[in-house]
Parts: structure tokens; C-alpha cells; sequence
């Protein structure tokens, strides 16, 4: 998983979209 600098809301959709594609989400979740 990479590290990235990215304003709170850019992360947080970020992370929505890995959701949608089954990604990480359970590691991220977490």
C-alpha cells in the first residue's frame, strides 16, 4: 500500500473508491 499526502477529503474518497473495486478495504476499515 502506498503513502501519500492528500487533504482529508481527498482521502476519504480515496478510500471509497477502493471500497467500490473490493480493494484493502478490510485492512483500511480496520
Amino acid at each position: 500500500m502506498k503513502t501519500f499526502s492528500a487533504k482529508p477529503h481527498e482521502v476519504e474518497r480515496k478510500w471509497y473508491v477502493i471500497d467500490a473495486k473490493g480493494k484493502v478495504l478490510g485492512q483500511v476499515a480496520v
